[in-house]
């Protein structure tokens, strides 16, 4: 059936307005993204990040887990933890667009994947419905929303930023599988789960939980036959995902207790927990406006789908689900104390799965030429992003240049280490922990330090290795510029020696009298290569599987056409 397109006089004025206004948040994205510091809440470890992935490329090194010039030149285990895809996208620009600074490669990237999740929104949109224009506007809507710009501008949540790419493909493959419009749209919708999941997980741990506990509540909805078979996918899915991306889950599992990666989950008042009562505590005013305008935004779209009289029950639950899951008291017990949601950590981050649904109903608005409630929100969001452009522009709200003296984040600093909490103690504190961190040293050139003050024969420090040749008439402790690591090896004139660390958490290895050659390297784990052999074994049985299953139904096509010829 051939759906009638709209042209641009059959729109309602409200509906005109807000494609217009739309275009103006948009273009002012943009120019905003261009013309202004790469300046959020958490831009400066991005960039700090961006440069070091940077140097270490350069060094051949393609996925470093250990960051060696962190906290003051000691190091830190900081992608041991952290999802490593957005700095593999942000090296390779590096690469192509070597004479950029590392701020400009994050404002490159944040532009890109902005451009990018438009597009994926808008395979989502021609898929629902392919015959109308209307789904380049949803898509921009996906793009451009407050909740896109306040994301990377306001927060600096650059990982999530680019996670946001991979959340359309997630719908469009549980889609797929429970409309099943064509034979093999199963296997296409198995296919687009395991990819967007796998790259979510690898990008935004918080996203990848926000984005499959949506795809869940949109499936338990649907009617029985396709319920069962979206969740049995699904499911199949997400396992062979998580196996897919072993390599960098199971280190994080294993080494989580030897790093602060808990200070992830400190509590907060239960006042902050909910958009419609963080408003009134006064912290972090920015964020709690957009919060509550995606929550407001939800609740109108809710209202919006009785009005335009859209069948959606899976939006219908989504919406309810990001409704409930804000409410005062629910969402403090939920998002600091229930699995998975804890993983998710801030409800607002359910903003998400509302850009999916306005662009859904919009589009659906739109095309059929139905009641402006969806485009009144559109207006309402697009006058608010114009606003926050804006403040940015006069500085009203531009995040002051606070990027941490010792490079990194404390969450990411080690079991033995103890870095003060930035938000409580400030800037002093990160630099009188930085002097006390480098006190006994004489320089950051001086990698080593010797019982009794002595200078090595010889010192040569890498990124993961040190090689020291020394003459000593005392036995002591040599103190490495380095923090401590279970993965830290060593061995004296090839004899293995115990490392430790000290009170500060500094690597130590006790040595004898003498002349002798210490050379200390960081290990790659058992969790590690353990977890990468996990990954490619997971590939070779997804490659055989796949490759069997076409071949099977090839087969089967092959043995109904006769059958299908003789009753014709």
């Amino acid at each position: 059936m051939t759906i009638p397109l709209p042209s641009w006089q059959e729109f309602s004025g409200l509906q005109r307005s807000a494609i217009l206004l739309l275009l103006v948040a948009g273009t002012l994205e943009i120019i905003a993204g261009i013309a202004l510091p790469f300046a959020g809440y958490d831009t400066y470890n991005h960039i700090y990040w961006i440069g070091e992935w940077h140097k270490l490329w350069c060094a051949g090194i393609f996925y470093p887990r250990w960051l060696p010039d962190s906290f003051a030149g000691f190091g830190a285990p900081t992608f041991y933890f952290y999802p490593p895809l957005t700095y593999v996208f942000s090296s390779a620009l590096y690469a192509a667009t070597p004479s950029l600074s590392p701020e400009s490669i994050g404002k490159l990237l944040a532009l890109l994947a902005l451009a990018l999740s438009g597009f994926t929104m808008w395979l989502y949109l021609r898929w629902k419905s392919p015959e109308s224009w209307t789904t380049l506007v949803g898509a921009l809507l996906y793009m451009f929303a407050p909740y896109r710009f306040f994301d990377y501008s306001t927060r600096g949540a650059l990982s999530e930023h680019v996670s946001l790419i991979f959340v359309p493909l997630l719908f469009l493959g549980v889609d797929h599988i429970i409309e099943r419009r064509k034979p093999r749209d199963t296997r296409r919708g198995f296919a687009m789960l395991l990819g967007s999941i796998a790259l979510l997980i690898i990008t935004s741990l918080p996203i990848a939980v926000v984005a499959i506990l949506g795809i869940v509540t949109y499936t338990l909805v649907q009617s029985e036959n396709a319920r069962k078979r979206a969740l049995a996918w699904g499911a199949a899915a997400t396992m062979s995902a998580c196996l897919l991306c072993a390599f960098y889950l199971l280190p994080a599992y294993v080494f989580s207790s030897d790093a602060q990666v808990g200070r992830l989950w400190t509590a907060v008042p239960m006042a902050w927990s909910s958009p419609l009562t963080a408003i009134f505590t006064g912290e972090n005013l920015t964020i709690d406006v957009y919060s509550l305008m995606m929550f407001l935004g939800a609740a109108i779209l809710f209202v919006a789908l009785f009005r335009i009289r859209a069948r959606n029950r899976g939006i219908f639950a989504m919406l309810l689900a990001v409704l409930i899951l804000q409410l005062p008291v629910i969402s403090y017990y939920l998002f600091w104390y229930v699995p998975p949601f804890t993983v998710a950590q801030l409800p607002y981050r359910f903003g998400v799965l509302v850009l999916i649904a306005a662009a859904l109903l919009w589009q659906n608005e739109l095309l059929n030429k139905r009641a402006a409630i969806v485009s009144l929100l559109v207006a309402g969001w697009s006058l608010a992003v114009i606003g926050l452009v804006a403040f940015q522009f006069a500085k009203v709200h531009i995040h002051p240049d606070d990027r941490l003296p010792i490079g990194d984040a404390p969450e990411y600093s080690t079991h033995w280490e103890r870095p003060p909490t930035f938000q409580k103690h400030g800037q002093q504190a990160y630099l009188d922990f930085a002097a006390a961190l480098a006190a006994p040293f004489a320089g950051k050139s001086q990698s080593v330090l010797l019982p009794g003050g002595i200078r090595p024969d010889v010192a040569k420090r890498e990124n993961f290795s040190d090689t020291i040749d020394y003459t000593s008439s005392n036995a002591g402790q040599a103190l490495l510029r380095r923090s401590y690591w279970p993965s830290w090896n060593a061995t004296i004139d090839g004899i293995p020696a115990a490392t430790a660390p000290d009170s500060l958490g500094r690597l130590t290895v006790p040595i004898p009298s003498g002349h002798h050659r210490l050379i200390v390297w960081l290990k790659i784990p058992a969790a590690e290569t353990s977890g990468i052999w996990v990954s490619l074994g997971t590939i070779l049985l997804l490659t055989v599987g796949w490759v069997a299953t076409s071949a099977f139904g090839n087969r089967n096509r092959k043995m109904d056409q006769p059958n299908q010829e003789q009753s014709a």
